[in-house]
């Protein structure tokens, strides 16, 4: 698989634009040195977006939100859908195969409406503080490319929580794959202006749930890797906001 390949499979995974599809058909995983890359589009997306609100004298608030909701648009709610669903598994399963039953139920609880309601009000409200700040485009970028970078690595060091699913069909990553993703997200990182206290947040965020997902779940399943996207992107974005 060429690079381009690589990077198109990857976008076409993480957003709904119509781009053209492969000839071959390949795992996932065999494309995750791109899952940042994806990001940064998804990032500077959400940002022109965001930016274009803002210069039709919308209120950073609002524009905000608004900017989010194109994001999800943009990705079809991929992320979001995971964390709802995980925060579900957490709070209503009892036993490891009653939270992965959890899982695959398409339903939200009131524990997944409340992750939402929280996580992308902390986004919202980051974004707000951030809304002139001279580095925001390059904010956006390094946090859509951080938290999925991100994604590879903890599908390298993790187990898959069962054999089917999204994560076992994606494959698993290999260790080149998963340091090359860091590498490049750890590189973007730069952008920020603070790169140390982004990459705190966005691996102390991975870390987290990583553990959180190997200790209740067995291993990592497809909506544990959106909660720890979700996660890691708020996460990143208020460390961004202390000045």
């Amino acid at each position: 698989m060429t690079a381009l390949q690589s990077f198109l499979s990857a976008l076409g995974f993480f957003t709904r634009l119509p781009l053209p599809r492969l000839k071959a058909s390949m795992p996932l995983a065999q494309s995750a040195w791109t899952f940042p890359l994806a990001g940064v589009v998804i990032g500077a997306l959400t940002a022109c977006a965001y930016s274009a609100l803002l210069w039709l004298g919308i209120r950073t608030g609002i524009a905000a939100w608004l900017a989010l909701g194109f994001q999800m648009a943009l990705t079809g709610g991929l992320h979001e859908d995971g964390l709802a669903d995980t925060a579900d598994g957490l709070a209503h399963g009892r036993s490891r195969e009653e939270k992965l039953a959890i899982l695959r139920d398409s339903r939200i609880g009131s524990y997944g409406v409340l992750a939402l309601i929280i996580v992308l009000a902390v986004r919202a409200e980051a974004m707000t503080a951030l809304a002139y700040h001279g580095r925001m485009l390059w904010i956006m970028i390094a946090a859509g490319a951080g938290s999925r970078a991100g994604l590879a690595v903890l599908m390298h060091m993790l187990p898959h929580a069962r054999s089917d699913g999204l994560a076992a069909n994606a494959g698993k990553v290999s260790r080149n794959q998963a340091v090359a993703a860091g590498t490049i997200g750890i590189a973007l990182l730069w952008l920020t202006g603070h790169p140390l206290s982004g990459l705190l947040a966005a691996s102390l965020a991975c870390l987290i749930v990583g553990r959180v997902t190997c200790r209740q779940f067995g291993g990592t399943t497809g909506d544990t890797l959106g909660a720890a996207q979700q996660v890691s992107e708020a996460m990143l974005l208020v460390i961004l906001t202390i000045k």
